[in-house]
């Protein structure tokens, strides 16, 4: 049965988790997509030494965001479960990513 003090500690993990989310994960996707949208709109008017320097760029965005993910935002949500005195054997759940 959980206490007070324990739903609290849900709710600080769901509000940081949101964080990491909203933050972390989705400002980089959507200028990965916008990037992409302009170079899909304007493909025909760039050789393709310009367009081989975007798709580069988008591409070393979206392996910084891959690594972002590993290192950070699982290790953190692995930290927080094990931290987490009623769910200490959801640190399974981290190893399998």
């Amino acid at each position: 049965m959980f206490f007070k003090n324990e739903w609290s500690k849900v709710v600080k993990i769901v509000n940081f988790l949101i964080c990491i989310i909203s933050h972390d994960l989705k400002n980089p996707a959507v200028a990965q997509r916008d990037a992409l949208q302009m170079l899909v709109k304007n493909a025909l008017l760039w050789d393709t030494a310009t367009l081989s320097k975007y798709y580069d760029g988008i591409l070393k965005s979206v392996e910084g965001q891959v690594e972002l993910i590993n290192r950070n935002v699982l290790t953190k949500i692995n930290k927080i479960f094990n931290s987490f005195s009623p769910l200490p054997a959801l640190g399974w759940w981290y190893n399998i990513w």
